[in-house]
């Protein structure tokens, strides 16, 4: 979004003025435009949240759809509150890495004060690898930090012997960012990702969840190191960026967010955890139903139905409309069952 600003202004103010420059129609706009009401800064800011605003709600809609997608859903109406609330929220879970990267890396004049980690001369590359290695242990951190979002124990190992070694193989490449100071050898490098390759078998063993997630984390701080250095070196953003590698990536960070971490987030936090309800049907849908009552999971409502599962396992939603159902009994966390819906 900030390469989009940028560009845009160089263009607004740039190109377009010098190809007016000189002629009738700029001196004319110029002589007879009435003041400027609004400050340059706040219609530049207005600008920047308008575009802000409509990347957020696309990213959302590409997260909803893709969700529901794997329950056989074909929803692509656009205007729905919680596609902006999918958009906020991995706006929101991606800008936690980008700081911690930009911090890291001093990118943007955010700088991690204390810590200086250099090589000597053409041995860069073991510092910035060691630094990213560091990074996948702030994403272990930050994806505890996000558990919260998420029902209790959503994140628990199933077997602690796999958290002690997660934790104990995640602690390497934090203790060799900070203490390495300005000698930073190949041994050292290799340490670190020996560790991250450890703590991501410890973790998919313990938690698939819980790995997932941290990839992900990762994958946002690695893509803004990238962009950070481009950004630093002064690179060309058509000839010097790989688009097509990053593209990718850009593609792979809604998608596999919605099919893997979307859905076990609660949906007061903008996420897409379906809610375990009780659901009494009037006297003609019980007939169909062969029973009264439907016991199941609420997936997502709107003006004419609603869309239920019918357990956990269940690959495929159901649609119930709204004049089937008498009364929706909505369970809190812990009755009944108790696990996330997985789908196909």
């Amino acid at each position: 979004m900030i390469i989009l600003f940028g560009t845009f202004r160089k263009i607004e103010s740039g190109v377009f003025r010098k190809m007016l420059q000189g002629s009738s129609i700029l001196n004319y706009v110029e002589d007879t435009a009435a003041p400027k009401m609004v400050p340059e800064w706040l219609e530049a800011a207005i600008k920047l949240g308008a575009l802000c605003v409509g990347v957020i709600y696309v990213i959302g809609f590409v997260v909803v759809n893709t969700y529901y997608s794997q329950f056989g859903i074909a929803d692509f109406s656009f205007f729905k509150a919680r596609i902006l609330a999918a958009g906020v929220l991995i706006f929101a879970m991606a800008a936690v890495p980008v700081v911690v990267a930009s911090r890291a890396y001093g990118f943007f004049g955010l700088k991690q004060s204390g810590i200086e980690v250099t090589a000597p001369s053409g041995s860069e590359w073991i510092a910035r690898w060691t630094v990213n290695a560091f990074l996948y242990s702030s994403a272990c951190g930050i994806a505890y930090v996000f558990g919260t979002l998420m029902p209790p124990n959503s994140l628990a190992f199933s077997n602690r012997w796999w958290a002690i070694l997660m934790v104990c193989c995640d602690i390497v490449p934090a203790l060799l960012y900070s203490l390495a100071g300005k000698r930073l050898p190949k041994a050292v490098l290799t340490l670190a990702w020996v560790g991250v390759i450890g703590a991501t078998v410890a973790s998919y063993m313990g938690n698939a969840v819980f790995c997932v997630l941290v990839v992900w984390l990762s994958g946002i701080s690695w893509i803004t190191v990238y962009l950070g250095n481009a950004a630093r070196r002064k690179a060309s953003l058509l000839k010097d960026i790989r688009w097509e590698t990053q593209l990718i990536m850009m593609i792979l960070l809604p998608t596999s967010f919605a099919s893997q971490i979307y859905g076990h987030i609660r949906v007061h936090f903008g996420g897409g955890l379906p809610a375990r309800v009780v659901v009494q049907l009037n006297s003609s849908a019980s007939k169909s139903f062969g029973s009264e009552r439907f016991d199941g999971w609420l997936l997502d409502a709107d003006d004419h139905g609603y869309y239920l599962l019918k357990s956990p396992q269940d690959h495929s939603a159901k649609y119930l409309s709204r004049d089937a159902v008498q009364v929706i009994d909505f369970l809190a966390e812990g009755e009944g069952h108790n696990e996330t819906p997985k789908a196909k």
